[in-house]
Order: structure tokens, then C-alpha cells, then sequence
């Protein structure tokens, strides 16, 4: 397996489509054409991929140069390959791409009902940062 960066509208739709199913009502919740072609202006994609497949998907915003604070915005692993370390390594790619844009931090916020998520996040070294009604903030320190 590997972790690549994607930049290409295209190759983010592609990996997209074939992890979407990692996000079961993301499409209920936003506009996925748009959400994707904000992610491919502004973002920075990597796709876990192993034997030509996405397995992985994450994507960061890495370009606030006041606070110095990188925020994923998107992350998320097939069901069958969760829990073998695909997820690992792809927040540690974001975590290592961040430190290299000069960030500091990283922030993500997870929907409460998403305890595996925060789980994971916290196995991470990612702590509680705040909430509201339905997410938990949590943020790591680079």
C-alpha cells in the first residue's frame, strides 16, 4: 500500500467514487461536485491505495499562515480494511505534510455518534478541544 497525493480534480473524483461508500450520507449533507472541486482548489488530497484500489481518503486544509493550523476536513477507510492500519498511516502522511507546510497543529471535528471515529482520532494523540450539539473538536499538536 501506498499513500499518494492527489492534485487533479479528475483523479480526486476518481478516488472519491471509489470510497464514497466510507461516507454514507455525506451526499445528504452537501453538495458533492462542488464540495470535491473546493477540495481540488483548496485542499490537499491523499488517497491510501493498495493494488490500484482506494482504500483510504483524507483531505487537509493546509494554508492558514496566522494560526498555523492545518484541519482535516475529510478522512475516511473502506470498511474492510479498517482496523489494519491503512487509517494509521495516512493520518500520519497529513500529520508529516502538515508539519512540512509549516503548520503547528491539526484540528478535525467528529460527529458524537461517531465513536470508532474518536477512537481512532484519540489513539492518534488527537485530544478534546470543545463540542457543540452534535461534534466533538479535537486537536494534535505537531
Amino acid at each position: 500500500m501506498e499513500i499518494v497525493s492527489l492534485s487533479d480534480h479528475n483523479e480526486i473524483l476518481k478516488a472519491f467514487g471509489e470510497i464514497k461508500a466510507a461516507f454514507p450520507d455525506f451526499e445528504k449533507e452537501v453538495n458533492l461536485s462542488d464540495y470535491l472541486k473546493k477540495l481540488s482548489d483548496f485542499a490537499r488530497v491523499y488517497a491510501a491505495v493498495d493494488n490500484m484500489e482506494t482504500v483510504g481518503f483524507c483531505a487537509a486544509y493546509m494554508n492558514d499562515e496566522i494560526k498555523r493550523e492545518a484541519y482535516i476536513t475529510l478522512f475516511g477507510v473502506k470498511n474492510e480494511r479498517k482496523r489494519s492500519g491503512v487509517g494509521t498511516q495516512l493520518f500520519e502522511k497529513v500529520c508529516d505534510e502538515a508539519k512540512k507546510a509549516g503548520m503547528t497543529s491539526l484540528r478535525l471535528e467528529v460527529k458524537k455518534s461517531n465513536q470508532a471515529a474518536r477512537a481512532f482520532y484519540e489513539k492518534q494523540n488527537m485530544t478534546h478541544d470543545g463540542e457543540n450539539e452534535t461534534s466533538y473538536f479535537l486537536v494534535k499538536q505537531l
